[in-house]
């Protein structure tokens, strides 16, 4: 009935505006992250982990913006006019009727509202118009863009685990060494020293971001 379909679309309104606010959400998350990854690339021990999270925050925030980008195209005939006699056609969508002179709108709006069967028609369009918009676009690019960013903190924290079991924290394939002398509470030295082939080692500690205490 009619109810019912009224209450289909006003459904269909909440869940395009709930994901234009998760992808708002996530682009403000996205993009701080992305920001505090640049700020952070200094650090050698937080390098990989940092640029494996920044890639996917990166790929994240496009997926989300383009969640949120206004959708305004229209069916159009080989001339390039609109056209009315497509089935993607909805004169009800502002996208469409926008490109249509304003007595004609009136005259095809007065139209649909002649009898219930083609107001019932017409909603049903509508409906089916929101919703497709959102199965296709708008829901698809927004879960990429939460599995985008989800891939990202997953693989960061791997790089990061990775680094240390192995002893290689640039990932060069040259195990490096930490060295942590802890002499009392209040005492302790910790320096990181990366191999540079040869058995040659490189004290890297102030560039790795290390504060270390007490005697070297």
């Amino acid at each position: 009935n009619r109810d019912a379909q009224e209450s289909r679309g006003l459904g269909d309104v909440y869940k395009r505006q709930m994901a234009d606010t998760k992808a708002n959400i996530m682009i403000t998350v996205s993009s701080i992250v992305f920001s505090v990854t640049l700020s952070n690339m200094d650090s050698e021990i937080l390098k990989w982990p940092l640029t494996f999270l920044g890639v996917f925050s990166m790929i994240a925030l496009i997926f989300a913006i383009i969640v949120i980008l206004p959708k305004t195209g229209y069916p159009k005939t080989h001339d390039g006019d609109i056209d009315r006699k497509s089935p993607f056609y909805n004169s009800l969508f502002f996208g469409h009727f926008a490109h249509l002179p304003i007595e004609e709108y009136k005259e095809d709006y007065a139209e649909k509202l002649m009898n219930d069967d083609r107001i019932y028609d017409a909603l049903a369009g509508d409906i089916y118009g929101q919703g497709k918009v959102l199965a296709l676009s708008k829901y698809k690019y927004l879960k990429w863009s939460y599995m985008s960013f989800l891939w990202g903190m997953t693989g960061a924290i791997i790089v990061f685990v990775f680094q240390g079991p192995v002893g290689d924290y640039v990932l060069d394939g040259d195990p490096d060494l930490f060295v942590s002398i802890t002499k009392n509470s209040e005492n302790e030295s910790q320096q990181l020293f990366f191999d540079n082939d040869g058995g040659y080692f490189t004290n890297r500690t102030k560039s790795s971001g290390i504060t270390h205490q007490g005697e070297d």
